[in-house]
C-alpha cells in the first residue's frame, strides 16, 4: 500500500488543513529521527562502506575481462564450426563400423547364452530338476531359430535333441524310482515336467503300469529267491525263472515259507505307502490352491489314484491267496501259523484302509484255512494232553513261590491286556509308517530271524527247565516246606494252560472262528477236569446220598455223557475219537502203603484249582474276544465247568475219605454197643477209644506221607482233615441209627460219647470246630423230641435219609406211642421223603446240562 491510499484510508472524513498540517508536521519529525539515526549507522559503519565501494570498483574490472574472453570464444566457436563440416564423413564410417561390431557382440553373446544354457540344463537334469531342464530345453530351441546361419550353433541343436531324449527317459525312470520310494520335491517336479512336455495324459497310464508290474514282478522275485535258498533248486534258476508264481510257490520249502511270506507283504505294505503318501500329497496340495489349470492337473491324477486303489488290492490279493493256496498251513506248528495268521491280519487291515474296501476273498480264505487247520490243531492237542495225562507221575512241578499264568509267555502282558487287540473305531495305521516304519520289517523280521528257536518247541513234560517258571533246587533243598513252596500244579496242567493261552492269541488273530477256538477251550477244560476227576475217584457217578450239590452232580452228569461213549473194542473215546487216557499205574492210586497215591492224588486234585483260577483270569478277555452275542456262552462255561471246581475239590477229598479205614467197622462198633444201661456209667462207650486210635493211625501216616513227599501242605492236610472227620461224623450218625433198641441213659450216652470223641480228635487235627460235629449234636437231639416237634424238625434237616428219620421215631419220640399212631407219624415221614426227592429231581431237571 503506497502513501497516498494508506493517507485516505485513515484520514477522518472531514478532513481539514489543520489535519494536513498536523500531519505533515509529525512525519517531518519523524524523518528527522529516522535521518539521524540513520546517520549515526552509515557514521559507525563507515570502513565497511569504504571496503564495499572497492569491491564495486573490481567488480567493474572483472566485467571487462569477461567480456574480452567472451569475444574470444566467439572467434574459437568459428572456427571450430568450419573445421567440423571437414570430419563429419570420418565420423559417420566410424559409427557405421561401431554398428556392425555391435551386432557381432551381440549374436557371440547370444551364442556364449545359448551355450549356458545348454551347460545348465545338462546340469539340471542332473540335478534331477526336470521342469527347469525342459524351460531351458525351450528357451535354448527359440534362440536357434535366429542363429541357424552359425555351424556351431547347429551342432548345439543336434546335441539340444539328444538332450530332449535323454529327458524323456530320466523323467520315466525318475517317475518309477519316486513310486518306489516317494519324495515330495521329485514327485512335484516329474509332474510338471510331463505338463511341460505336454504329456499330461501320460501320467496316470505310466503310474498304474508301474505299480501292477511292481505288484507282478516284486512278488514272482521274492519267491524265486526263496525257492534258490533249496539246496535242491540252487542249479535251477533259468528253470526256475519260466516258471509261473503259483508252480514257483508250489516249489517253495516249508522252512522258507513264513521269511518268503514276510518279504512280500514288506513290498506290497511298501507299495500302499508309497500311493498313499502320494495321495496324501495332491490333497494337500489341493489345500494350497494352486493356478485353476495346475489344480484342475493335478486333481485329475488324485482322482485316477481313487479310483485305481480297488484294482491295486484286488491284484496284492490275489498274490497273497495264490501263495497261500499253494502252501501247507495245516503241516505248520502252532507258533509258525499264528505267525501267518498275525500277519496276513495286518495285511489285510492295512490294505482294506488303503483301498476303503473289504477284502472278502482274502478273509474267506484265510477262514477256511483257518478252520481246517484248527480242527486238525485241536485233535492233536486233545491226543497230546491224553498222552501228557497218561505218562504224568503227579509229581509237583516246582514252581515259583508266586507263579501264576502271566509267568508263561504265552500269557505275557495279560494284565496289561495284550490280548484285546479290538476297537470299535479301527485306527488309521499308515501314520505309524512315517515314525515306525513298515510293520513287516521290524518286528515280524524279527520274529523269522529267530524261527529256528521256534521250530524246537518245549517238552510240555520237562517244564523244569524253564528258568522263569521253576525255583532254582538250591532254593527247594532249602525250604524243603511243601508250606514254602508255589502252588500244587502238575506238569500236564501247566502244558494244558499254555495250550489254552495258544488258543487265546488264535482267537485274538482269528476273529472269524473264534468262537469255534473258544468251544475248544471248553472242551479242553472239561476235558482235563473229566480225566483227573476219574483218575482220583472211585465211582465216575457220585452215588446216592453223597453229600455234594445238585449243580456239581448234574455238571458232572454232562461230563459223562460228553466224554464217556463205549466203542466195540471197549476203549473209552471223547468226541472227535481222541480217547480218554489211563492213570499211570506207577502212581500207585490203589496203593494203601503209600496211602492211596495220596502225594499225587493231591498234586492231581490241587492243580483242578489252579485251573479253575487260571481259566478265571482270562475271563474278561474272553468277553473282549468274543462277540457280545456269545457272552451267554461265556457265562454257562464258567458256570458249569469253572465254579464246579471248589465243590469238585472237596468231593474228590471225600472220596479218598472213603480209603482212610473201613467206616463200616465204625458203625458195626457203635451198633454193637450196649444202649440200654439203667444207670449212667463214668466211662464212654468202647467205640470211642476205637475210632481215635484208627484216626491216629491215619495222622501219623499222613503226617509221613507230607514229610516225605513234600507236596501236602497244612492247607491241604486240613482239607484232608475236613472230609475225614466229616466222613466218621457220617458213621456216627448213621451208627446211631442202626441201634436196634436204646434207653433214655443211652441217648445221654450219645452225648457223653460225642464230647469225649471231640475231644480226643482235637488232639489229631487243628481244626476248629471239628467238622460236622453238629451234624451229629443235631441227630442226637432229635431223639429227644416230641412228635410235634419232629415233623418241623425234619423239614430244617433234608440232610438226614429216611432210614436215620426212621430211627428216630423208633428210639425217641415213638417208642411210648400206639402202633396206629406211630405208622401215621413214619408215612408223614416218608411223604416227606418222597417231597424231599421230587424237589431234588426238579432242581436237577432245571439245571442247565
Amino acid at each position: 500500500m503506497d502513501n497516498i491510499a494508506w493517507f485516505k484510508k485513515h484520514c477522518p472524513p472531514d478532513l481539514g488543513m489543520t489535519f494536513v498540517d498536523q500531519e505533515i508536521e509529525e512525519k517531518e519529525k519523524a524523518l528527522d529521527i529516522i535521518s539521524s539515526k540513520l546517520s549515526k549507522q552509515v557514521m559507525s559503519n563507515y570502513g565497511s562502506f569504504v571496503q564495499a565501494m572497492t569491491e564495486i570498483h573490481q567488480l567493474g574490472v572483472d566485467l571487462q575481462t569477461s567480456a574480452m574472453v567472451c569475444k574470444d570464444g566467439r572467434a574459437n566457436l568459428q572456427q571450430a564450426k568450419q573445421e567440423l563440416i571437414q570430419r563429419v564423413i570420418v565420423i559417420l564410417a566410424e559409427h557405421r563400423r561401431r554398428q556392425m561390431y555391435k551386432h557381432i557382440l551381440e549374436n557371440l553373446t547370444d551364442i556364449r547364452k545359448l551355450m549356458s544354457l545348454s551347460d545348465e540344463l545338462k546340469r539340471k537334469l542332473e540335478e534331477g530338476d526336470y521342469p527347469r531342464a525342459i524351460e531351458l530345453f525351450l528357451e535354448c530351441s527359440s534362440s536357434l531359430n535366429d542363429l541357424r546361419q552359425f555351424t556351431a550353433v547347429q551342432e548345439l541343436g543336434n546335441s539340444l535333441q539328444k538332450q530332449y531324449n535323454l529327458i524323456q527317459e530320466k523323467l520315466d525312470v525318475s517317475l518309477i524310482q519316486t513310486l518306489r520310494s516317494f519324495n515330495q520335491l521329485n514327485y512335484e517336479r516329474i509332474l510338471v515336467a510331463y505338463r511341460l512336455l505336454g504329456q499330461s495324459g501320460r501320467v496316470m497310464e505310466k503310474m498304474k503300469k508301474h505299480f501292477l508290474e511292481t505288484v507282478s514282478t516284486s512278488t514272482k522275485n521274492l519267491v524265486n529267491a526263496h525257492v534258490l535258498m533249496s539246496e535242491a533248486n540252487a542249479g535251477k534258476f533259468d528253470d526256475l525263472k519260466k516258471l509261473k508264481f503259483k508252480e514257483l510257490c508250489s516249489a517253495l520249502k516249508e522252512e522258507h515259507f513264513l521269511s518268503c511270506l514276510m518279504s512280500i507283504l514288506e513290498a506290497l505294505s511298501d507299495l500302499m505307502w508309497v500311493h498313499y503318501q502320494i495321495t496324501e500329497w495332491h490333497q494337500h496340495i489341493e489345500a494350497e490352491g494352486k493356478l485353476e489349470e495346475t489344480r484342475k492337473y493335478f486333481n485329475d491324477i488324485s482322482n485316477g489314484l481313487k479310483e485305481f486303489k480297488k484294482a491295486l488290492w484286488d491284484d496284492m490279493q490275489r498274490k497273497v491267496s495264490i501263495m497261500l493256496e499253494a502252501s501247507f498251513l495245516s503241516s505248520f506248528k502252532i507258533d509258525q501259523f499264528l505267525k501267518v495268521l498275525d500277519a496276513v491280519y495286518q495285511f489285510i487291515e492295512i490294505g482294506e484302509q488303503f483301498s476303503e474296501a473289504d477284502a472278502y476273498n482274502l478273509r474267506n480264505s484265510m477262514k477256511l484255512r483257518s478252520k481246517n487247520y484248527f480242527d486238525n490243531f485241536h485233535k492233536s492237542q486233545f491226543e497230546n494232553l491224553c498222552t501228557m495225562l497218561e505218562n504224568e507221575m503227579w509229581a509237583k512241578c516246582p514252581v515259583q513261590r508266586n507263579f501264576t499264568i502271566e509267568d508263561l509267555k504265552e500269557f505275557g502282558g495279560l494284565s496289561g491286556g495284550s490280548l484285546i487287540k479290538k476297537s470299535k473305531e479301527k485306527m488309521n495305521v499308515f501314520p505309524s509308517f512315517r515314525t515306525s516304519g513298515n510293520p513287516f520289517a521290524k518286528g515280524f523280521k524279527k520274529d523269522v530271524d529267530d524261527e529256528d528257536d521256534v521250530e524246537e518247541e518245549e517238552d510240555p513234560n520237562e517244564l523244569e527247565l524253564r528258568a522263569d517258571v521253576v525255583e532254582e533246587p538250591g532254593e527247594v533243598k532249602k525250604k524243603n516246606k511243601a508250606e514254602e513252596g508255589g502252588p500244587l500244579v502238575a506238569s500236564a496242567t501247566i502244558s494244558l494252560i499254555r495250550f489254552i493261552g495258544k488258543y487265546l492269541q488264535m482267537m485274538k488273530v482269528l476273529q472269524p472262528i473264534n468262537y469255534e477256538i473258544f468251544v475248544g477251550v471248553t472242551q479242553l477244560v472239561d476235558y482235563y477236569i473229566w480225566v483227573v476227576y476219574s483218575f482220583f475217584t472211585d465211582d465216575v457217578e457220585p452215588p446216592m446220598g453223597v453229600p455234594i450239590s445238585n449243580k456239581l452232580r448234574n455238571n458232572l452228569a454232562r461230563l459223562q455223557r460228553q466224554f464217556l461213549t463205549a466203542s466195540p473194542g471197549g476203549e473209552h473215546y471223547v468226541a472227535k475219537s481222541v480217547r480218554l487216557p489211563t492213570l499211570n499205574s506207577m502212581v500207585g492210586a490203589n496203593d494203601p502203603k503209600n496211602l492211596w497215591g495220596l502225594s499225587s492224588r493231591t498234586v492231581g486234585i490241587e492243580s483242578l484249582g489252579f485251573l479253575a483260577d487260571s481259566v478265571l483270569a482270562f475271563k474278561k478277555h474272553l468277553q473282549h474276544l468274543l462277540p457280545k452275542a456269545k457272552d451267554k456262552s461265556i457265562v454257562d462255561f464258567y458256570d458249569q465247568s469253572v465254579e464246579i471246581v471248589p465243590d469238585l475239590i472237596k468231593y474228590m477229598y471225600y472220596s479218598f475219605a472213603s480209603h482212610v479205614t473201613n467206616w463200616e467197622d465204625f458203625t458195626k462198633s457203635i451198633e454193637n454197643c450196649k444202649w440200654e444201661p439203667k444207670d449212667l456209667g463214668s466211662e464212654t462207650n468202647t467205640y470211642v477209644g476205637f475210632i481215635v486210635k484208627e484216626l491216629e493211625t491215619f495222622a501219623r501216616r499222613l503226617t509221613r506221607e507230607s514229610q516225605k513227599s513234600g507236596s501236602i501242605p497244612s492247607k491241604i492236610r486240613d482239607a484232608i482233615w475236613e472230609q475225614v472227620l466229616g466222613r466218621a461224623m457220617e458213621s456216627l450218625v448213621e451208627g446211631y441209627s442202626r441201634i436196634k433198641k436204646c434207653s433214655t441213659e443211652g441217648r445221654i450216652q450219645m452225648s457223653l460219647d460225642l464230647k469225649d470223641l471231640q475231644s480226643g480228635l482235637e488232639k489229631l487235627t487243628s481244626l476248629r470246630p471239628i467238622p460236622k460235629l453238629l451234624y451229629v449234636e443235631n441227630y442226637i437231639k432229635a431223639f429227644f423230641l416230641s412228635e410235634i416237634e419232629l415233623l418241623p424238625w425234619v423239614k430244617e434237616h433234608p440232610e438226614y435219609t429216611l432210614k436215620q428219620w426212621l430211627s428216630i421215631v423208633n428210639l425217641g419220640v415213638g417208642k411210648d406211642m400206639k402202633r396206629t399212631q406211630k405208622q401215621a407219624l413214619i408215612g408223614a415221614l416218608e411223604d416227606a421223603d418222597k417231597k424231599r426227592n421230587t424237589e431234588k429231581k426238579t432242581i436237577q431237571q432245571l439245571q442247565p446240562l
